[in-house]
């Protein structure tokens, strides 16, 4: 387990320590977080109606998590947004962010449960005739074998009403 220093606790005499006892809290802290259930989730929207349609598909995704239980959710991405929106729920399965594009790799580093990945023809995946094979091919590459994957992808930046897509994809 890893745990980010900060300015203090870089500083002082048991810096080791202070990182030991930071790694502890944090896996308790994780293991006893409340899940989210259904009945809340469905009633969010009452609650809250000026909730985007970003952050509607991003709960519809972490509802579908829960319930299909796939290995991976995998979020091609020019800017990161959906894959940071999808993970802030803290799903257990990771979420692939592969991406063309340098910058966006650099950003989502830090995104809890996000891991972004490099793939100059990942800029192809946003093809609906190329996704479902390039996700195969990626699972095939890391040695995940059966199940399922969700292969999601948000609204583009570049145009804001754009088609909000979710594949399921098994892998046997």
């Amino acid at each position: 387990d890893a745990v980010m220093l900060s300015g203090e606790t870089a500083i002082g005499n048991y810096p080791v320590e202070t990182v030991s006892m930071m790694t502890r809290i944090a896996v308790q802290a994780e293991a006893h977080m409340e899940r989210v259930d259904f009945v809340r989730l469905l009633g969010l929207e009452k609650r809250l109606p000026e909730l985007s349609q970003d952050d509607r598909f991003s709960l519809n995704i972490k509802l579908m998590a829960e319930t299909m239980e796939p290995s991976l959710i995998i979020a091609p991405s020019y800017s990161g947004n959906t894959a940071r929106r999808v993970a802030r729920f803290r799903m257990r399965p990771w979420v692939i962010a592969p991406t063309h594009l340098e910058q966006t790799c650099q950003r989502l580093q830090f995104s809890w449960g996000v891991y972004p990945q490099l793939i100059p023809e990942a800029q192809q995946w946003h093809d609906i005739h190329v996704r479902r094979a390039a996700a195969k091919r990626w699972c095939q590459d890391f040695g995940l074998q059966g199940g399922r994957v969700l292969m999601i992808e948000g609204a583009g930046t570049l145009k804001a009403d754009d088609t909000r897509r979710i594949d399921i994809v098994e892998l046997d």
